[in-house]
């Protein structure tokens, strides 16, 4: 579970721009926030994703044993 998320729901593991591919997950969750209609919904998804997202991508870092990964693209 932990890998599946910080790898952005599987995009990181795609073969070509991992990276892109991280990126095109976080609009699609910023337009479904959007559809939400409320702010405080929207900032406060946003404030538990950024916070849960250091600890998380740290850990699929230990998991997979680089400091780096390009397949972990929620940070």
């Amino acid at each position: 579970m932990i890998l599946w998320l910080a790898q952005g729901f599987g995009s990181g593991t795609l073969p070509k721009a991992p990276g892109t591919w991280g990126s095109v997950v976080g609009l699609i969750l910023t337009f479904l926030l959007t559809l939400t209609g409320s702010l405080w919904v929207y900032f406060g998804v946003t404030l538990v994703a950024v916070l849960a997202a250091v600890p998380l991508c740290t850990q699929a870092g230990r998991l997979l044993g680089e400091t780096d990964p390009a397949s972990v693209v929620a940070d």
